[in-house]
């Protein structure tokens, strides 16, 4: 969207504007789905079902896939060779 914006506000457009309005759509075409809160319902209970199907398997997953899990890992452990920092905003003297 900023891109958008930014075009609209390029030289020869703002040229245009001294003569007559310009509209820019910035809706993404959300404007032309004629039944979209309908639509955006049926989504969101969509993907609703989908996370409780998920929250109910996981209990049972967990505890399989940690046992085959932590056969197969070996400890293994390491340092960081360097640290890295960058402060923001960054400071001028």
């Amino acid at each position: 969207m900023a891109f958008n914006i930014l075009g609209l506000m390029h030289p020869i457009l703002f040229s245009i504007t001294q003569v007559e309005p310009v509209w820019g759509d910035l809706s993404g075409g959300f404007d032309r789905i004629a039944d979209l809160a309908d639509m955006t319902g049926r989504i969101r209970i969509s993907i609703n079902e989908k996370a409780e199907l998920r929250r109910a398997i996981l209990p049972v997953i967990t505890p399989l896939s940690s046992r085959s899990s932590m056969a197969l890992k070996p400890n293994v452990f390491f340092r960081p060779s360097h640290y890295t920092s960058c402060e923001f905003p960054f400071r001028i003297p």
